[in-house]
C-alpha cells in the first residue's frame, strides 16, 4: 500500500468536504451551538417547574386548634415552612358535619380530578381529642410512683388501640399519575413531618421523657465517592448517549457523501481508474470520515465543558434549587473522553462507511442511518442504567463497553476506567477491523459499486422471486430468512404459554422450533430455488467423514463446557433466571429420557441444521467468502437461543459445525454432531450409567458444580485438534 497514494485521496476528500456547507454546519457548527441553547432551555424550564406554586385545599384546620401551631394567618408557620412550606397556595375550609369522612374524601379526589387543587389535607374530627388523651396520659405516667398499681385507662390493649387510631390522620389526598399532584403531596409530606416532630417534641416534654429515647441511635451515612463523581452522576448517565449518538452521525453524513454521492455525480469512476489501490481508496475515505467524526465528537465535548464550566456553572450557584436537581456539570474532566473516541470513532467511520458503500445513492444512504441507529441505540443507553457496571464482560460488548467507560471517566472513576480501558479499545478495534474488511470488499465488488438505481415495487419483486426461482439462493435471501426466524421466534416466545408440567414444555417448544426455524427454512428452498435438496446441503458423505463425525462431539465435549464456565464468569446469571432454570430443570427430571432426547436432542439438530447450515449458508457462501458465511450464520444462531450464556457458547459450536458443512458441503455430520453434542447432556442427566461413566473424567469445583478435570479437558482437546485435522485432510478435494 503506497502512503502517497493515501494521502493524496485524504487530502482530495478533505477539500471536498470542507466546500459542503451543509456537512461543516451538521458535523462541526451544530455541535457548538446546540449545547448553549439547550443548557439556557433546560435552566429555564426547570425554573418554571420548581418555583410554580401547588394549590392546597385544607380541611378541618379547627380541630387541631389546641396543638403546636401547623398554620398561622392561613400560611404554615414560619418555623415549619422552609422551601416547602413557602410553595404551598392553601385554601381552608372547615369540616362540614352533614357529610361523612367518606364523602370529604370522595369530594377531595373530585377537586383534584378537575384541576381545582392539586392535593387537599384532611384533620379528621377525633385527632386532636385522641393528640391529648395521650398527653394527658403520658402526663399521669409521669407524676406516678414505679409501685403504684397501674392505670386502668392506660392498659397495653388500650395503648396499642390508640396508636392503631392515630394512624388515621391526617389525610393527604392527591393523583400520583398527575405530576403537579405528585409534587404537592411531596411538599405537604414535609411540612407535616416538621410538625409531627413538633407534636411528639411536646409530648416527651409533657411526661418528662429525655428526647433522646425517640432516636437512641443515629445513623450516619459516610459517602466515600467523591465530590465531583456525585454531582456529575447525572451527566455521566446523559452525556456517553449523547456523544455517541453524535459520534455516528458526525461520521455517516460524510460516508454518505464520499460513497453515495460520488457514484450519483459520476467521480468515482475517475478515482477508480487511478493509480490508487483499492485498498488505499478505502483508507484514504477512512481517514477522511474519521477525521470528521472525531472533529464532531471533539466540538461536542467543548461545547459541553464549555456550557458547564462557564455558563450553568455561573448562572446555577451551589445550594440552589438547580443545582441541587442537576448537580454540578463535569466540566473538564469529560475532556478525558477523547481517550475513548478514538477507537470508538474508527469503528463507527467503518461501518457508516461500509454502509453508504453499499447504498446506490446518497438518498439510500441516509435511509440505512435509521437502522444503524436503532441498532446501536440499546448499547449505547447502557451508560443510563444504573445497576449495570463497568468490567471485563461489559467492556468487550461493542459501543456498550464505550458507553460505561465515558460513565466511568465523567465521574472521575479513573481506577475502573484504566482496568478495563484496554478491553474496551480492543472490542472497538476489532469491530473496526471487520467493518473496514466489509468495506473493501465492497469496494473489490463491480457490482456493488456500479449497480444504477431502480425502481422496486414490492408486488413485482415478490412475483419475480417466485415465477423465477433461482438455482441458488442469494445473500439476500439468507438475510431475510434470518430475519424472519428472529421474528418468528419472538412471537413464539410471546404466545407460548407459560408450560406447568414436563409434556406441555417439551411439546411447545419442539413446535415453536420446527413452525418457526425449520419450516421457513424448507419453504424457502423448496419455493425461492430450482433445487432445493441441493441448497438445503443434503448430501451423502463418506464413511471416515461420518466416524469423525461421531466421535469430534465426545472429544470436543470438555473444552465446550469450560467454554460455557468461561461466559457464565464473565456474564453471571442473575438470580431470577437461575430461579427459573432450577424449576424447568425440576420438572424435566420427570419426564421420560427418550422424551427430553427427541425435543432437547433430535428437533433442534435436525430443523436447526436446516435453516443455518442449510438454506442460509448456501446462500451467503453464493456472495461471500466461505469463513465470512460461517461467522454470519454463526452469530444467527448464537442470537436465535435468545439468552445471553447460551447464545454465546450457541455461537462457539455454530463455527465449528458451520466449518464442517462447507468442508462437506452437507448438513448430515453437522446434524450428528449437533444431535450427539446435546444428547450427551441429555443421557447424563437420565441415563445412571453414562452418568457413572462421564463422572470418572470430572471433578468438583467450589461454585461450579462437577465439571471435567483440567487432564481430561487437555486430552479431549488434543483429540479434537487430531480429528479436526483428519478431517481437514478427508475433505480437502471436497
Amino acid at each position: 500500500m503506497s502512503w502517497t497514494n493515501l494521502r493524496r485521496i485524504f487530502v482530495r476528500e478533505i477539500r471536498d468536504q470542507l466546500r459542503d456547507r451543509r456537512t461543516l454546519f451538521t458535523t462541526l457548527l451544530l455541535p457548538l451551538m446546540m449545547y448553549p441553547i439547550l443548557g439556557l432551555v433546560v435552566m429555564q424550564v426547570a425554573q418554571f417547574v420548581s418555583e410554580s406554586s401547588s394549590k392546597v385545599q385544607v380541611v378541618g384546620s379547627e380541630f387541631i386548634a389546641e396543638l403546636p401551631p401547623l398554620f398561622e394567618e392561613e400560611q404554615v408557620v414560619q418555623e415549619l415552612a422552609g422551601r416547602n412550606g413557602e410553595l404551598l397556595d392553601l385554601t381552608f375550609e372547615k369540616w362540614d358535619s352533614k357529610r361523612t369522612a367518606e364523602q370529604i374524601y370522595e369530594s377531595a379526589g373530585t377537586a383534584i380530578d378537575n384541576d381545582q387543587y392539586d392535593a387537599v389535607i384532611i384533620f379528621p374530627p377525633g385527632l386532636q381529642q385522641r393528640l391529648l388523651n395521650l398527653k394527658t396520659r403520658v402526663t399521669r405516667l409521669s407524676s406516678k410512683p414505679e409501685d403504684s398499681e397501674p392505670d386502668p385507662d392506660s392498659s397495653s390493649a388500650t395503648v396499642d388501640n390508640e396508636t392503631e387510631q392515630l394512624k388515621n390522620g391526617p389525610w393527604i389526598v392527591f393523583n400520583s399519575v398527575d405530576d403537579k399532584s405528585e409534587i404537592a403531596q411531596k411538599r405537604v409530606m414535609g411540612v407535616l413531618e416538621k410538625w409531627q416532630v413538633s407534636i411528639k417534641d411536646s409530648l416527651f416534654r409533657a411526661g418528662n421523657i429525655p428526647l433522646e429515647i425517640a432516636e437512641p441511635i443515629v445513623v450516619v451515612p459516610r459517602n466515600t465517592a467523591p465530590e465531583e463523581s456525585r454531582s456529575a452522576e447525572i451527566w455521566a448517565s446523559i452525556i456517553p448517549m449523547m456523544l455517541l449518538m453524535w459520534t455516528l452521525s458526525g461520521a455517516f453524513y460524510p460516508a454518505v457523501d464520499l460513497c453515495a454521492g460520488e457514484k450519483e455525480r459520476g467521480t468515482l469512476e475517475t478515482l477508480l481508474c487511478g493509480p490508487a489501490k483499492r485498498i488505499e481508496i478505502v483508507g484514504g475515505k477512512l481517514l477522511t470520515i474519521m477525521t470528521f467524526s472525531f472533529f464532531t465528537s471533539l466540538f461536542n465535548l467543548l461545547s459541553i465543558a464549555f456550557t458547564g464550566v462557564f455558563m450553568i456553572g455561573r448562572m446555577m450557584p451551589a445550594g440552589s434549587p438547580l443545582h441541587d436537581r442537576l448537580g454540578s456539570v463535569p466540566g473538564w474532566s469529560i475532556l478525558w473522553s477523547l481517550v475513548v473516541l478514538v477507537p470508538l470513532v474508527a469503528m463507527f467511520s467503518a461501518l457508516a462507511l461500509s454502509a453508504a458503500t453499499f447504498a446506490r445513492s446518497s438518498k439510500e444512504g441516509q435511509y440505512y442511518m435509521m437502522p444503524l441507529l436503532i441498532l446501536c441505540m440499546p448499547l449505547m443507553m447502557i451508560s443510563m442504567m444504573p445497576n449495570v457496571e463497568l468490567n471485563l464482560g461489559t467492556s468487550l460488548i461493542p459501543v456498550a463497553g464505550a458507553a460505561l467507560l465515558l460513565r466511568n471517566l465523567i465521574e472521575s472513576q479513573f481506577e475502573v476506567a484504566i482496568r478495563f480501558g484496554l478491553p474496551v479499545i480492543f472490542s472497538s478495534m476489532f469491530c473496526c477491523y471487520l467493518a473496514l474488511r466489509w468495506a473493501t470488499a465492497q469496494f473489490n465488488s463491480e457490482s456493488v459499486l456500479f449497480r444504477e438505481s431502480e425502481k422496486w415495487e414490492f408486488r413485482l419483486w415478490i412475483r419475480q422471486y417466485f415465477r423465477n426461482p433461482k438455482a441458488v439462493p442469494t445473500a439476500a435471501m439468507a438475510i431475510c430468512l434470518a430475519l424472519l426466524v428472529l421474528v418468528l421466534r419472538f412471537f413464539a416466545n410471546a404466545i407460548v404459554p407459560e408450560p406447568t408440567d414436563w409434556q406441555s414444555f417439551l411439546m411447545s417448544n419442539s413446535l415453536a422450533l420446527i413452525v418457526t426455524v425449520g419450516v421457513p427454512a424448507v419453504l424457502a428452498a423448496w419455493m425461492l430455488t430450482t433445487k432445493p435438496w441441493v441448497n438445503l446441503k443434503i448430501r451423502k458423505i463418506s464413511l471416515p467423514v461420518f466416524a469423525i463425525a461421531l466421535l469430534l462431539p465426545l472429544a470436543i465435549q470438555p473444552l465446550i463446557g469450560w467454554i460455557g464456565v468461561a461466559v457464565q464468569w464473565l456474564y453471571p446469571v442473575s438470580p431470577a433466571m437461575e430461579v427459573g432454570f432450577t424449576s424447568l430443570m425440576g420438572m424435566l427430571d420427570q419426564a421420560p429420557w427418550w422424551w427430553v432426547f427427541v425435543a432437547i436432542a433430535l428437533v433442534p439438530a435436525v430443523f436447526e441444521e436446516l435453516a443455518f447450515r442449510g438454506f442460509m449458508l448456501s446462500g451467503l457462501q453464493t456472495e461471500t467468502r466461505d469463513w465470512t458465511a460461517i461467522l454470519i450464520t454463526a452469530a444467527f444462531f448464537g442470537i436465535t437461543h435468545g439468552i445471553l450464556q447460551q447464545s454465546l457458547s450457541a455461537g462457539f459450536m455454530g463455527i465449528l459445525l458451520g466449518y464442517v458443512a462447507v468442508r462437506t458441503d452437507s448438513i448430515l455430520p453437522t446434524m450428528m454432531i449437533h444431535l450427539i453434542h446435546n444428547g450427551i447432556v441429555v443421557m447424563t442427566d437420565k441415563i445412571t450409567t453414562i452418568e457413572s461413566l462421564v463422572s470418572r473424567f470430572q471433578m468438583e469445583y467450589t461454585g461450579i458444580g462437577s465439571m471435567y478435570s483440567p487432564v481430561s479437558t487437555a486430552v479431549g482437546t488434543l483429540v479434537a485438534c487430531g480429528l479436526i485435522y483428519l478431517f481437514h485432510q478427508k475433505t480437502k478435494a471436497t
